[in-house]
C-alpha cells in the first residue's frame, strides 16, 4: 500500500461487512452513509470517491448517482482528461533525458 492510500486501512468500512455498502434498499443505503459519516478518514475517502468513476455502491456517504452528479466529480474528470497526457509526456521527457 502506498503512502497516498494508507488511509484506506483506517476506514470504518474495513471493519464491517462490505456488502453493507452495496445495499439497494433505502434503509441499507442510509446505514452505509451513516457509517461513512462517522469515519475518521472521511475527507480523503471523499476526494478518492469523487476522483474515480466507480458506478456502484456507497462511498464517502454518497451513492454512485450522487457522486456522478457532484460538481467536484465533474471537475476531477475534466482534469483527468489532461493528466494522462501530461504524465505520459513527462515520462517520455524523463526517459529522453536519462538516455543522454
Amino acid at each position: 500500500m502506498t503512502a497516498d492510500t494508507h488511509w484506506r486501512e483506517l476506514g470504518l468500512c474495513t471493519q464491517v461487512d462490505p456488502d453493507r455498502f452495496f445495499a439497494e434498499d433505502e434503509a441499507g443505503i442510509a446505514e452505509a452513509k451513516a457509517i461513512c459519516r462517522r469515519c475518521d478518514v472521511f475527507s480523503p475517502c471523499t476526494t478518492d470517491a469523487l476522483g474515480n468513476s466507480t458506478g456502484y455502491g456507497v462511498q464517502a456517504a454518497m451513492t454512485a448517482e450522487e457522486r456522478l452528479a457532484h460538481p467536484e466529480h465533474r471537475r476531477v474528470l475534466r482534469l483527468a482528461v489532461y493528466l494522462p497526457e501530461t504524465a505520459e509526456a513527462a515520462a517520455e521527457k524523463w526517459d529522453a533525458e536519462q538516455r543522454r
